[in-house]
C-alpha cells in the first residue's frame, strides 16, 4: 500500500555496540526522522542496525520491481568495529534513507514509515512475518522454474523482441563499460588518499627531526630549526585531515555509484524475471486452450468443458495481469534510468567540484603555514665572519743552527713579509722563546718574518703547558697548518 509522499528531513547518529540475546556484539544507530507536515508526529528517534536496513532493502525492493534501488554500504568482516569503518557505515546509512525520502515511489511505502517510526518489537514482529513468508515465496519459485522448463521443452517461443528490450540491452552494456571505468576511479582514489596519508605520516617524522635538531642547536639557529619542526607537524595534521576529507567527498561518492551500477542491473534482472511470468503466464493459457478443445462439443463432457472454460478465463486473466506488470515495471525501469542519468551528471559535477575545492582549500592552508614561517626564517641573525680573526699559520722551519747567532737569539728574515704579516714587539718578560720579542699574527701584511726553531715551539708548549706541536726527529723543512 502507498501513501502521500512525506517531506522529512533524516539523521543517523551516535553509533554505540550492542550485543543481543546470543551474546552477538553488533553496531546500533539513532535514526531520528522529522516530519515537516505533521506536527502531531513530530519528531521520532528509533534504535536500528546493519541487519534492520538490509531486511527494509529486501522488502522495498520487491514491493517496487524495477526501482534502480539507493544502495546501502557494504558489509565488511575485517575491522568492522574500527571507529573509522563505523563512522564511514554511518554516513552511508543517512545518504541511502535521504534518498529514499526524495524518491517519488519509495518514500510513499508505508514500509518506509514503519521502519523510520515503528518501535523495536513491532519491527522484529514484521521481519519474523517475513522470514516466514519466505519458504512460501521459494515454492512458488520452484513451481515457476518447473512450469518455466516444461514450456521450453514443448517448443515454447519466446517474445519478440520490442523497442524497451532493445533500450535495455544498450543500457546494459553501457552499465557494464561504466562499472570497469568507476572501478578505475575508485582504485586511483584510495591510491591517492594513501599518499596523503603516508605524506601526513613522513611530514610529522620529519617535522619531529627538526625540533630535536633545534632543541639540541639551542641559540637563533636552534631556534629557527624548531620553527620549521613545528611548522611540519602542523602541516602533517592539515595533510590528514584533507586526506579524511577526501575520502568523504571524493571516494565514497564514486563507491556508491559503483554500488548503483549494480542496482541498475539488479533491476534489469528483476525486469527479466517478470518478463519470463509473463512468458509463462501466455504458455499456461495456451495450453489450458489446447485442453478445452479437445473436450468442447464432445457428448457427455460438457462439465468436463465447463471447468476447462473457467481454467481458460483464469488463464487469460492472469496473462494479462502478468503483461500488464510486465509492461509496467518495464517503463518504470526506463524512467529510473533516465532519473539516474540526470542525477548522475549532477552528482559528479558536484563531486567534482567538492573535490576541487578540498584541493584550494589543503594548498591555501600549506601557503599560510609556510608564509608564517618564512619571517622567522628571515629574522635570525647571521654573525659577521669577518670579524672572526685568522688561523694561526706556522711555516718554513729553517735549521736553527744556521741562523743561530752568538747571543743566543734567531736572525730574522724579511723574505716573506707580505704573505704571511708577522707582527712583533717587545714585551719586557723575555718569555718568548723566539727571542726577547712577541710574535703575533693579524690580517695586514707586515715587514718582518721568523725564521724560527722548531725545536723551541716544541720544548716552549711542553713548558708552558700547551701540549707540543711537534717533534724534533721529524724533517727539519715542513709546512704546518694551525699550531
Amino acid at each position: 500500500n502507498a501513501i502521500e509522499k512525506i517531506e522529512m528531513s533524516i539523521r543517523v547518529s551516535d553509533p554505540a555496540k550492542s550485543s543481543d540475546k546470543y551474546g552477538q556484539v553488533f553496531i546500533s544507530y539513532k535514526v531520528t526522522s522529522v516530519n515537516s507536515r505533521s506536527v502531531s508526529v513530530g519528531t521520532v528517534t528509533v534504535v536500528r542496525r546493519y541487519n534492520d536496513f538490509t531486511w527494509f532493502h529486501s522488502v522495498l525492493s520487491a514491493q517496487y520491481p524495477g526501482v534502480i534501488m539507493p544502495p546501502l554500504p557494504e558489509k565488511q568482516t575485517v575491522g568492522r568495529f574500527s571507529n573509522e569503518f563505523v563512522e564511514s557505515r554511518r554516513r552511508g546509512l543517512e545518504k541511502y534513507l535521504k534518498r529514499i525520502a526524495d524518491h517519488p515511489e519509495l518514500s510513499t511505502s508505508e514500509h518506509f514509515v514503519t521502519f523510520l517510526q515503528t518501535d523495536d518489537a513491532t519491527l522484529l514482529k514484521l521481519k519474523e512475518d517475513f522470514k516466514a513468508a519466505k519458504p512460501a515465496l521459494s515454492a512458488s519459485a520452484a513451481k515457476w522454474l518447473e512450469n518455466k522448463v516444461h514450456t521450453i521443452s514443448s517448443g515454447g517461443k519466446d517474445l519478440e523482441k520490442s523497442a524497451a528490450d532493445m533500450k535495455i540491452v544498450e543500457i546494459l552494456q553501457y552499465v557494464n563499460s561504466l562499472e570497469k571505468q568507476m572501478a578505475n576511479v575508485t582504485k586511483y582514489s584510495e591510491n591517492l588518499i594513501k599518499k596523503n596519508r603516508d605524506l601526513s605520516q613522513a611530514m610529522f617524522e620529519f617535522g619531529q627531526s627538526f625540533t630535536s635538531l633545534g632543541q639540541s642547536e639551542g641559540d637563533v639557529i636552534g631556534e629557527g630549526l624548531t620553527h620549521l619542526g613545528s611548522t611540519a607537524e602542523s602541516l602533517s595534521v592539515i595533510t590528514s585531515a584533507h586526506a579524511e576529507d577526501q575520502v568523504v567527498r571524493l571516494l565514497e561518492p564514486f563507491e556508491e555509484y559503483s554500488r548503483m551500477l549494480t542496482s541498475i542491473k539488479t533491476a534489469i534482472q528483476q525486469r527479466q524475471d517478470i518478463k519470463s511470468s509473463y512468458m509463462h503466464s501466455i504458455s499456461d493459457l495456451e495450453s489450458k486452450q489446447n485442453a478445452l478443445k479437445k473436450v468442447v462439443n464432445v457428448p457427455g463432457k460438457e462439465t468436463l468443458a465447463l471447468s476447462k472454460e473457467q481454467a481458460v478465463t483464469t488463464a487469460k486473466e492472469a496473462m494479462e495481469s502478468a503483461k500488464y506488470e510486465y509492461e509496467r515495471v518495464s517503463e518504470r525501469l526506463l524512467i529510473e534510468y533516465e532519473t539516474f542519468k540526470c542525477r548522475k551528471v549532477a552528482d559528479i559535477k558536484e563531486i567534482i567540484l567538492n573535490f576541487v575545492t578540498l584541493q584550494i582549500e589543503f594548498h591555501k592552508q600549506s601557503e599560510q603555514a609556510w608564509t608564517e614561517l618564512l619571517p622567522k626564517i628571515e629574522s635570525i641573525s647571521v654573525p659577521d665572519v669577518s670579524a672572526v680573526g685568522r688561523p694561526v699559520m706556522y711555516t718554513s722551519f729553517t735549521n736553527p743552527v744556521a741562523n743561530h747567532n752568538s747571543s743566543g737569539a734567531h736572525s730574522v728574515s724579511d723574505d716573506a713579509s707580505t704573505d704571511f704579516g708577522w707582527q712583533h714587539q717587545n714585551d719586557g718578560e723575555g718569555g718568548n722563546p723566539f727571542g726577547d720579542d712577541d710574535v703575533r699574527f693579524d690580517n695586514e701584511p707586515h715587514h718582518s718574518q721568523r725564521t724560527v726553531d722548531r725545536r723551541d715551539i716544541f720544548s716552549y708548549r711542553v713548558d708552558s703547558g700547551r701540549g707540543p706541536v711537534g717533534s724534533p726527529a721529524e724533517d727539519e723543512e715542513e709546512d704546518i697548518a694551525g699550531v
